[in-house]
């Protein structure tokens, strides 16, 4: 059962239009407050934020895998924080096949990097 929806966003190149992805996922159901935006590529302050406050059973909302981190081990890394410590499950909107929420066994690194 879902708990609670989350979003997280963060800028991949400086044309990106922060509003535009807020507004997307307020439509996806997510509310303002859960959307953790930092607003510069290389800062990561809303996402501490966010990790924070991730519980059991919530889901992460996020655009693209590159959001979590600057490189694959980072990506790998926060994806194994968020789905085997928080208990949260991840669904990334750019991937059509990554929803967490619809397997419960480990991430482990290989399906990771076989999406990519």
């Amino acid at each position: 059962m879902v708990k609670k929806k989350i979003a997280y966003i963060r800028p991949l190149t400086e044309k990106q239009s922060l509003n535009r992805q807020i507004s997307n996922f307020v439509e996806l159901g997510i509310n303002r407050e859960d959307v953790f935006c930092d607003e510069k590529y290389g800062e990561f302050y809303e996402y501490q934020m966010m990790k924070k406050k991730i519980n059991q059973g919530d889901v992460l909302y996020i655009k693209s895998l590159q959001v979590l981190g600057e490189n694959t081990e980072e990506i790998v890394e926060e994806l194994s924080y968020i789905k085997n410590i928080a208990k949260a499950n991840v669904n990334v909107l750019d991937m059509f096949m990554m929803d967490t929420t619809k397997f419960s066994r480990n991430i482990q690194s290989e399906e990771i990097l076989s999406h990519e």
